[in-house]
């Protein structure tokens, strides 16, 4: 670890320990964080640490997104921050540029809060043919994005 990340560690430790973790009790009642909790976060700089700057992100690599969910669970704070950062890859991963510049800059500043919706029977993540060997992606629906065409020979289950 270099001093950077040790610098960013304190500054991800302070935060948690000031403006989050005095909330869990309130947050597991209500099943969810403030919305003021995302963009104080966002406002720090510790949503989407590893997305590049030019999306708004952190620009940092996997060691800063590691650091952020190291400390959440050593202070044992529910956040969420991780489903976050799964949908934001997958907008990096898939979306266009339009949509990358639109949705990620949003969600590292909290604006906007990244979530997953299983709608598969019996919500199982596993790949499936129809999203080209992808895991679903509901998601989609809210972002406007679109999953990869289907791999040819793949079966749709229209």
């Amino acid at each position: 670890m270099n001093d950077e990340l040790r610098m960013f560690r304190k500054t991800v430790r302070r935060f948690i320990q000031e403006e989050l973790a005095p909330h869990q009790t309130r947050w597991r009642q209500q099943h969810r964080p403030d919305a003021e909790a995302w963009t104080k976060a966002g406002a720090t700089g510790i949503l989407l640490t590893d997305v590049p700057e030019q999306y708004g992100g952190g620009g940092g690599t996997f060691a800063h997104e590691a650091v952020v969910t190291e400390e959440l669970a050593q202070a044992g704070v529910h956040f969420g921050s991780g489903v976050h950062s799964i949908v934001a890859h997958h907008i990096l991963a898939y979306g266009s540029e339009e949509q990358k510049r639109h949705w990620l800059s949003r969600m590292a500043r909290g604006e906007l809060v990244g979530a997953i919706a299983m709608t598969e029977p019996a919500a199982a993540p596993s790949p499936s043919p129809r999203h080209g060997g992808l895991p679903a992606m509901p998601w989609a629906l809210r972002t406007g994005l679109r999953p990869p065409p289907a791999r040819a020979g793949s079966r749709s289950r229209s």
